[in-house]
């Protein structure tokens, strides 16, 4: 399922800092292993999103500013890897869902 296609919550300014504030007090417990993962996964997908979106104003750039057509070969590897990192995407949020639907039902005070 892509991201279009489904709801996403965004993070409340409280659960963010909640999150953190968890995070830094370093009780490990299931939820904390998990938010720590989450936090990496994260990271890591914003950091190539990055990269595609700096591609893409690169070709435009070289479209529009420089009047250079954009190699098509280019253009194959930036949605290749749209591709697949929205399939990493939909993975990701279907598997917080399913951790979310896990903690929720073992309560807020399980370890």
């Amino acid at each position: 399922m892509s991201l279009s296609a489904a709801e996403v919550r965004k993070p409340t300014a409280h659960r963010y800092i909640s999150t953190k504030v968890l995070l830094a007090e370093g009780d490990e417990t299931p939820f904390t292993e998990h938010c720590r993962s989450y936090e990496n996964k994260y990271r890591t997908l914003q950091a190539e999103i990055q990269k595609l979106k700096d591609q893409v104003q690169e070709m435009h750039r070289d479209l529009t500013k420089h009047h250079s057509l954009v190699n098509t070969d280019t253009i194959g590897d930036v949605l290749h890897k749209s591709l697949q990192m929205d399939g990493q995407i939909a993975s990701e949020y279907a598997s917080v869902e399913m951790m979310r639907a896990m903690f929720e039902e073992v309560g807020p005070f399980a370890s």
